[in-house]
């Protein structure tokens, strides 16, 4: 095609510089809206679906839930008694699982509890590297929820905080916080995941190409910033990451407390897995929404 057939004399040339001008004009609009925040809850709802869509599939093999429901609490007790979570915690151990996480504080023995049955826990505890427990770590004005004091000093606790973002979702995870003297603490989610990965030769490394990142073997996990992704001044303190949920189209497998204290649980039910015990109870305030909440 002739080169000159590209151009419509003055006319031509007033409509593409109009045009581009247009292009700019608007480029420039979006991002100064970007930045100014005003298109954050847009995107953010973007990833969201984005989370949603990916999730379709089988349900995970890698992890599995011991419930305790409100009719649990209402036959056992609530708290939980200690004897009764250790029994369950000897059962959950039968079946050869590899991490045990305990998503119940506890820091005294349950009022009305005997002290035996507490030391009997610690004792269970020590005896079992797969068990982790769970605390809530200070925080402004908050004193937190410490792990029991037979838990303190050891690699078998796990933070429980999470990160809200300001349109009430849940959507980063937290791996590490530093406290003011820069002593480090890691999530409950990743001891239990240290404790499956170990089993195939993984473990947590400074990242060797940037090491103020993370590396679970090959997989370097980038920290959060402030202005990661659709962001524009998050907090961004700690170690952070985006979630990306995939619990599988019918979510995570899921046994009742009586069926396991009773042994009714299928023998392979929990062997190989991360299994998480904890409370889905309506009484015991443990929600959060997330990108799988929508609807």
């Amino acid at each position: 095609m002739d080169a000159m057939a590209l151009y419509d004399g003055p006319r031509g040339g007033r409509a593409t510089l109009l045009a581009a001008t247009l292009g700019i004009g608007v480029a420039g609009a979006v991002s100064a809206a970007r930045s100014t925040g005003w298109l954050e809850g847009l995107e953010l709802a973007g990833y969201d679906r984005l989370v949603r869509w990916q999730a379709e599939g089988e349900p995970s093999q890698r992890v599995a839930v011991v419930r305790i429901r409100e009719q649990d609490l209402a036959r056992y007790g609530h708290p939980l008694p200690d004897a009764v979570l250790v029994r369950a915690l000897e059962r959950i151990a039968e079946q050869s699982p590899r991490a045990i996480g305990v998503d119940l504080y506890r820091t005294e023995p349950p009022p009305g509890d005997s002290r035996r049955a507490f030391e009997t826990l610690g004792a269970a505890f020590r005896r079992d590297s797969r068990l982790v427990l769970i605390e809530k770590l200070p925080q402004d004005d908050d004193p937190g929820f410490p792990a029991p004091r037979f838990a303190a000093g050891t690699d078998q606790v796990g933070f429980s905080d999470v990160v809200i973002d300001s349109d009430g979702v849940v959507r980063r995870g937290l791996l590490i916080l530093w406290d003011d003297a820069q002593r480090s603490s890691l999530s409950f989610s990743l001891q239990l995941a240290l404790r499956y990965l170990r089993a195939e030769g993984i473990s947590l490394a400074p990242d060797p190409e940037r090491p103020e990142h993370v590396r679970l073997g090959a997989t370097s996990i980038p920290a959060l910033e402030s202005t990661t992704g659709a962001y524009v001044s998050a907090d961004a303190r700690g170690y952070q990451f985006l979630q990306d949920f995939r619990p599988g189209r019918d979510g995570l497998p899921t046994y009742d407390l009586p069926d396991l204290l009773e042994g009714r649980l299928p023998a392979a039910a929990l062997r190989d897995r991360v299994v998480v015990l904890g409370t889905t109870s309506r009484s015991v305030k443990d929600d959060f929404v997330t990108a799988h909440s929508a609807g």
